[in-house]
């Protein structure tokens, strides 16, 4: 047995355990780990010899975890908008099928969906605190950091770029990878402000793994979400926080210019934003703007959309030159094969998501810990910013880890809902969050 396999092995027994027996919040560690690090073509990405998949034990546990610390966790079955709209594009999911042509597929992304769906609504009753909050954001980092070590040791030769094989089933394609990579740069900003001496190299380092991974994938689309998440970042930098944010920023920019390469530049100069000149675009590009252009006469053919996984079984109709492509955009697959119903929720988990913040952030004027709030507010904000904006390139409809982005701006406004009704638990908080205590180690 691999020294990483027989590591992982250890983890997961590890969490399934200590998810009933001391906090669900390490069954949300063993879930999160498993999806990010599950490779199908990895022992840990199949499923059981008794046909189970690990994730679905890890949610299992979950679910025996949450009973068995009930009182723990203060159970609020009560659902937010977010979860309803969440639900209710789930459940379009499916009827699209029925409203829409005859699938093509043989992966079902309703069930796939709902499966989602169970995991967001363990997620949103056992992250109930700042420090599990904190924990979750150190598990994405950490394997952030495993996948950059894993990405620098896979081959590009045959592609020029990193194209598959490392990450989870979600992304374990190139752009994807890059993307998930992207999202997690903000979060790791967060954490490297409020940790000690020892968090901020760790960070540190994770970030520096995490950046050569996205080098590695040369992902244009991603590079223009970076662009974007890095004007964002200024713009929405907390007051009496911002010079710092800004120099933060600065020293990882000048810092990433040595872990690029000519490779990288020569394909990020092949940019070009003239979408209505095909001919002047290499054959990637040209290709999404004709999926592009499919995508749009698919809704005006089809309102209601032509069906979930429709779009690659009817492309090649649209247009022979380009059969079997994906739409490479998250909105433009969403709007033909979810049609307006689909499009329109999932515009207003966006809107809810970012308009949550801004209530949030109004909120927590005044509280205990005002400076962590903010930072936190601010990492979702800037995160929500770069994976929205790699999703008008690569196609997120179906990515499990969008709808986690989505949710946890309401996540973090229960918790904040929790402390502002019990003072006590705000100075919990408060001591909890000091950088001196380890948020890994500590439960």
């Amino acid at each position: 047995m691999a020294l990483t396999t027989l590591i992982f092995l250890m983890i997961y027994i590890f969490c399934l355990v200590g998810c009933v027996f001391v906090h669900p919040i390490l069954g949300v560690v063993g879930y999160t780990i498993t999806y990010t690090l599950a490779p199908a073509n990895q022992w840990w990405g199949e499923a059981t010899s008794f046909g189970i998949r690990y994730s679905f034990i890890m949610v299992v546990a979950l679910f025996l975890g949450m009973l068995w610390n009930r009182e723990k966790l203060e159970l609020d079955f009560t659902l937010t908008t977010q979860e309803i709209l969440f639900f209710l594009f789930v459940g379009w999911i499916f009827l699209s099928s029925y409203v829409g042509l005859p699938g093509g597929l043989s992966e079902n992304f309703g069930i796939k969906m709902s499966k989602v769906a169970i995991f967001i609504w363990l997620f949103t009753r056992i992250v109930i605190d700042l420090k599990s909050y904190e924990i979750f954001l150190w598990t994405l980092v950490l394997t952030g950091l495993y996948l950059g070590i894993d990405a620098a040791g896979v081959s590009t030769a045959d592609f020029g770029r990193l194209d598959r094989g490392v990450g989870g089933s979600d992304f374990s394609e190139g752009n994807f990878l890059a993307a998930h990579l992207a999202m997690l740069l903000p979060f790791a900003g967060v954490l490297f402000f409020k940790g000690n001496i020892k968090h901020k190299f760790l960070i540190l380092v994770s970030s520096v793994s995490i950046i050569n991974a996205i080098v590695l994938c040369r992902s244009r689309g991603v590079f223009l979400a970076i662009l974007a998440g890095v004007i964002s970042a200024v713009i929405m930098a907390p007051k009496g926080m911002r010079k710092k944010l800004v120099a933060l920023m600065l020293v990882g920019l000048v810092c990433s210019l040595f872990l690029i390469d000519s490779g990288f530049w020569n394909r990020m100069t092949r940019i070009n934003m003239d979408v209505s000149n095909i001919e002047n675009q290499d054959d990637s590009s040209s290709g999404r703007i004709q999926a592009w252009r499919v995508a749009i006469e698919m809704f005006k053919d089809h309102p209601l959309g032509i069906g979930e996984g429709n779009f690659t079984a009817y492309v090649g109709v649209y247009n022979p030159d380009i059969q079997g492509k994906d739409t490479h955009s998250t909105p433009l697959r969403c709007l033909a094969e979810l049609g307006v119903p689909g499009f329109t929720i999932y515009l207003l988990m966006i809107i809810n998501a970012f308009l949550t913040l801004r209530r949030l952030s109004r909120n927590v004027s005044g509280m205990q810990n005002e400076e962590t709030w903010r930072l936190h507010i601010y990492g979702q904000s800037v995160a929500l910013v770069i994976f929205i904006s790699a999703g008008m390139f690569i196609t997120h409809t179906y990515i499990e880890e969008l709808y986690w982005l989505l949710m946890m701006p309401f996540v973090l406004e229960r918790i904040q809902k929790r402390l502002s009704s019990n003072p006590d638990l705000s100075i919990m908080g408060e001591i909890q969050s000091q950088p001196s205590e380890s948020p890994l180690l500590k439960f």
